[in-house]
Order: C-alpha cells, then sequence, then structure tokens
C-alpha cells in the first residue's frame, strides 16, 4: 500500500471510528488551542500546524515513513473538513459512558439508569423535571452510587 492509501484509509477508517468526524475533532482542538494560547485557531490552522509537526520531525535527516503518511492523513483530513457536506458524515458517533457523575465533563447532559437527564448548570449538577432543569441532591455522590450508568446525550439534527 502507498503512502497516499495509507493515510486514506487511517482517516477514514479507525481514526474516524475512534475520534468521530475530523471537522469536530478539529474545532475542538482548535477552541483548546484558541483558549490556552489567548488569540484564535481555527481548523485550518490545527490541519497546518500538524503538518507542521511533522515537517520538523523529518528535518532531523532521517526518512521516517509514518511521518509521510501522517502529513497526507492530515490533507486529507482538511479536504475532509472543507470538501464533504455534513449531510454526507457516515461515522454517526456513540455516546460515551461513565460509572460516575463526578467523572462527567460539565458541558456534556446525560441521562442515568432511571433515563432521567442530568445538566451541569452554574456550579451544581441539575435535572430535567418536565423541561426545568432542578438542583441535584447535596452531597451529589448519594445520587452518584444509586444511578450509575450515566450516558451522554447527544445532539441530533433534523
Amino acid at each position: 500500500m502507498n503512502v497516499l492509501e495509507e493515510a486514506a484509509s487511517l482517516i477514514n477508517g479507525q481514526r474516524s471510528k475512534d475520534y468521530g468526524h475530523p471537522r469536530d475533532n478539529f474545532n475542538n482542538i482548535a477552541s483548546l488551542w484558541t483558549a490556552y494560547l489567548g488569540y484564535e485557531i481555527d481548523p485550518l490552522d490545527v490541519g497546518l500546524m500538524m503538518v507542521l509537526l511533522k515537517v520538523a520531525r523529518l528535518e532531523s535527516g532521517v526518512y521516517q515513513r509514518d511521518s509521510i503518511v501522517d502529513i497526507a492523513g492530515y490533507a486529507g483530513t482538511l479536504e475532509r473538513i472543507f470538501e464533504e457536506p455534513v449531510a454526507d458524515l457516515d461515522v454517526m458517533p456513540e455516546s460515551r459512558v461513565w460509572q460516575s457523575i463526578l467523572e462527567v465533563p460539565t458541558d456534556i447532559t446525560v441521562t442515568d439508569v432511571d433515563d432521567c437527564k442530568w445538566k451541569f448548570i452554574g456550579d451544581h449538577w441539575h435535572y430535567d423535571v418536565d423541561d426545568y432543569w432542578e438542583r441535584g441532591a447535596d452531597p451529589i455522590e448519594t445520587h452518584d452510587q444509586d444511578c450509575p450508568p450515566f450516558t451522554e446525550v447527544l445532539e441530533t439534527t433534523a
């Protein structure tokens, strides 16, 4: 398999399954880098900087095939981000699951074992009661022990 075929196989196969669509993954990376650096980074910047990272490794003078594959992969990933219509996405994300609500990132809405929705608002977990978010019990560990698993609620688009 040549470098381009290998890169295409990776970005359209296992990596897509592991990390989701590169549009979402690179947007997330861009947000994190923006917060860290204090200035705006976009998904194109992410792809280009990852290519430059691989170029820097190659400047050691030693041929490393995996770096060449990764450069081709980042180019293909940028193509997917900017040229692949959103409606044509073939990889559907799977909900993540946590055994403790304390492990759930605070920007994620989850359901518990009783299918009750939970969301972090302000400085505390709240649960959904007829479309009204009620503050959860103190300490939250009480609920945490009785109601795992906590499953991510994925937003769907119509």
